[in-house]
């Protein structure tokens, strides 16, 4: 699983001032790919991620709404939208690919706390993974295939948690002044965070 993060692709030689110069305005069209460059100076950030056997991208581009995208060979079409949210409500922060095919991410609820929910390939299949009083953020699928590694807010502190795919089993990891999940090592010896 490889992870990028790109800024707005360059066009006419310059860069976009705004989000909505990156799209068709209105039009449901995929984010730009195929960028190997951060513009931290972009007003919309892109963010890249791919599943472990390569087959499989997900994508989401930020902006005041964000939903998210698939694009690979298995893909009918070689791209699709998964989630169509409008609004603040849906304000995905992390799409990651699973080892089950789905797609792993976060968004708000709307009782506005950030859950963590799975929608398969195909968009269907969508169903909640952590949810409730807390905010839970950032699944990282493990390499493993056999869990999600993601951050739950308690206390106003972001802690590490593993769990089982399906949300079962939940198994807090740190308790330190507040991590975040990267990734994890391939051999399933280590978690990346800061």
């Amino acid at each position: 699983r490889r992870r990028l993060e790109t800024g707005a692709a360059r066009q006419g030689g310059r860069a976009p001032t705004k989000c909505s110069e990156t799209r068709d305005r209105g039009a449901a069209r995929a984010p730009p790919l195929g960028i190997a460059r951060t513009d931290r100076a972009s007003p919309c950030r892109t963010v890249i991620s791919v599943s472990a056997d390569g087959r499989t991208v997900s994508t989401l581009q930020r902006s005041r709404t964000s939903n998210v995208w698939i694009v690979g060979p298995d893909v009918e079409g070689g791209v699709r939208q998964l989630t169509f949210g409008t609004g603040s409500q849906s304000q995905v922060n992390l799409a990651n690919p699973g080892p089950d095919g789905s797609i792993y991410f976060d968004m708000p609820s709307p009782e506005g706390r950030i859950t963590i929910q799975s929608i398969g390939k195909d968009g269907g299949n969508r169903r909640s993974v952590h949810s409730g009083q807390q905010t839970y953020a950032s699944p990282i699928p493990l390499w493993s295939g056999d869990g999600i590694v993601f951050m739950s807010l308690d206390d106003e502190t972001s802690h590490l948690w593993r769990s089982d795919l399906d949300g079962g089993n939940p198994v807090q990891l740190t308790n330190g002044k507040g991590e975040f999940p990267q990734d994890d090592s391939p051999d399933g010896g280590a978690i990346l965070f800061f």
